[in-house]
């Protein structure tokens, strides 16, 4: 690689971050915020998702709620 190059110029511009928070919204699309969740908590307003819904911190994409969220999404579009 030669001096100069774009990977040197970005090669330092890595944050290290210590915890990763993942919100999902009702439809499924997920925000993943960098930092601890005090650095968040603060933030009165929500995070919009794609689909225009307002999502926030209860809204925490953990594997056991991530699981019954999908089942409720399928059980809602299986009766409708």
């Amino acid at each position: 690689m030669q001096p100069g190059s774009d990977f040197d110029r970005f090669e330092d511009s890595f944050i290290e971050f210590s915890e990763r928070i993942v919100l999902e919204c009702d439809c499924g699309e997920k925000i993943v915020l960098l930092g601890m969740e005090d650095d968040w908590s603060d933030r009165e307003d929500a995070f919009e998702c794609e689909c225009g819904r307002k999502v926030t911190l209860t809204d925490r994409a953990d594997d056991e709620v991530a699981s019954v969220r999908r089942l409720l999404r399928r059980d809602r579009a299986n009766t409708a």
